[in-house]
């Protein structure tokens, strides 16, 4: 019954998204442990966005997989203020160093940190290879002596294969304490 309120918040989701671009959607009825659903799927920018500024709390360590230039980021580092923290994460080191000019390089609580893991053959369609690099990556990412990741957002390309970013949300969704992943991809979204 869970997974089909789940299913249904979504159809919901997708047809406002759809047919009204700049009116959200209203709000729906929802048992208590649907109001904050654990994944969250968004075919668009604007909606990937959108949850980055209206689901991430302060206090939330965010982590961002496929960063690009850190726009989304440097939203969510906004969003999880100096008790926080925010990753972001690519493959390509040209985007991450495109970050890293645009908005600093810092460590510091409340501001994004950015990194590159992997080849530098960009996200875009990413190989099979790219979840095993996820994934050895991530424990030298996230913060030493720090919480984990309390939300995680997967950007891989809103053309990203289907495999690929099934595989990548599998090693996301193993994290500890992930209370929430937004996955921008329209093959999942369709």
């Amino acid at each position: 019954q869970q997974q089909q309120q789940q299913r249904q918040q979504l159809q919901h989701r997708a047809y406002y998204s759809s047919t009204q671009e700049e009116e959200s959607p209203p709000p729906l009825s929802l048992p208590e442990p649907m109001l904050r659903p654990r994944l969250l799927v968004c075919g668009r920018t604007r909606e990937y966005r959108k949850a980055a500024s209206s689901l991430v709390l302060p206090g939330d360590v965010a982590l961002e997989v496929g960063c690009h230039e850190g726009l989304t980021t440097a939203l969510l580092a906004s969003r999880c203020g100096q008790q926080g923290a925010a990753i972001g994460i690519d493959r390509s080191a040209k985007a991450v160093a495109a970050a890293q000019s645009r908005f600093g390089i810092c460590e510091d609580a409340g501001l994004p940190r950015f990194v590159a893991i992997g080849s530098n053959s960009g996200a875009g369609n990413a190989e099979p290879s790219f979840a095993e690099s996820l994934a050895s990556a991530l424990a030298s990412v996230l913060p030493q002596g720090r919480r984990a990741p309390t939300v995680a957002f997967l950007d891989l390309g809103g053309d990203a294969l289907l495999p690929a970013v099934l595989r990548a949300v599998a090693v996301l969704d193993k994290l500890e304490g992930l209370r929430l992943l937004v996955v921008k991809s329209q093959e999942l979204r369709g």
